[in-house]
């Protein structure tokens, strides 16, 4: 099992258009992982089928960031820096714990750092929690 210590690197960045099949394949494994309990098979099926599309991977470009550890994607999602909201995340299943640790670990960081106008952005449901200023996502 990982685990965080003070060493642990994740590495956030902007995706990119090469990043859209890892964002694919994050997507689906972590909802057949996570929501099996919730949802349906037929719901899941619905929801993961299909191929990654020209759309989606513009979409990824856009709009996604990715997390690398030891220079793998791990996680993938989007963040609304102008509505301060972090959306669609998704990680694979064996670096949940580590991604939730690490995400806990840096919104404490944040929280002290706030005397240089960064803004907390907390989710009730997301694994990663992070600061944003000024467009940057700080690791």
């Amino acid at each position: 099992m990982l685990g965080v210590t003070e060493n642990t690197m994740l590495i956030i960045r902007n995706a990119t258009k090469e990043d859209a099949r890892a964002a694919w394949d994050i997507r689906n494994t972590a909802i057949l992982n996570q929501c099996i309990n919730y949802y349906s098979m037929d719901v899941l099926r619905i929801w993961t089928g299909g191929e990654l599309s020209e759309e989606f991977a513009n979409d990824v470009e856009i709009h996604f960031y990715v997390a690398l550890y030891n220079d793998q994607v791990i996680a993938t999602g989007m963040i609304d820096i102008e509505k301060g909201k972090l959306d669609a995340i998704f990680v694979y299943p064996n670096h949940m714990r580590m991604v939730r640790q690490w995400g806990q670990t840096r919104l404490i960081q944040c929280n002290q750092k706030n005397q240089w106008g960064l803004t907390p952005l907390i989710t009730q449901h997301s694994p990663i929690n992070t600061c944003v200023g000024s467009g940057q996502v700080l690791v």
